[in-house]
């Protein structure tokens, strides 16, 4: 059995409620008032949880890791699992801290930077490091206010224009 006592985050998916432990997911069924568990063992790629989210507009479930795996839950309970920040050779913490969602686009906070998920595609779309002279810098949050990104990082607050092309749109 793993300890539930601490809960990282709680949903509200249509009728069910879900809580996130470091170690699984459980929901509660408001319809039928049972109480199910989705754990390594019988349905998620990993523990370590660190962050669950749900997106309204995409009808997915985010869940991240602290070793940087995510799985995505569809709206038909499927489980699609993105290992290839974990499995990517970088150096440093590729802890995930948060995620927010624009669109159907994840941007994923990571102790090396930002990841941008294309969710409909269910694949990486692009890595941005803001760190002064391209050094990784640990991203806490990101938000988007008046087409600007804003990154909370250990080192201060970035922001760049929320273009389609981040490239030409550095980080200050």
């Amino acid at each position: 059995h793993a300890p539930g006592i601490e809960i990282i985050n709680v949903e509200k998916v249509h009728d069910r409620i879900y809580a996130a432990t470091p170690y699984e997911l459980f929901y509660y069924n408001t319809k039928d008032n049972s109480i199910n568990k989705l754990t390594k063992v019988n349905a998620l790629s990993d523990f370590g949880i660190s962050i669950m989210k749900y997106d309204p507009e995409t009808e997915m479930i985010f869940v991240g890791y602290t070793n940087a795996n995510i799985d995505i839950i569809d709206k038909d309970e499927n489980i699609i699992n993105l290992n290839d920040i974990k499995n990517k050779n970088i150096l440093g913490d590729k802890s995930i801290n948060d995620v927010y969602f624009v669109d159907d686009k994840a941007y994923v906070c990571c102790g090396f930077g930002i990841v941008l998920i294309d969710l409909s595609r269910k694949e990486i779309k692009d890595t941005y490091i803001i760190g002064k002279n391209g050094l990784q810098l640990n991203i806490n949050d990101i938000t988007l206010y008046n087409n600007k990104l804003y990154a909370a990082t250990s080192e201060g607050i970035y922001y760049a224009a929320a273009s389609s092309d981040r490239r030409r749109s550095p980080w200050w």
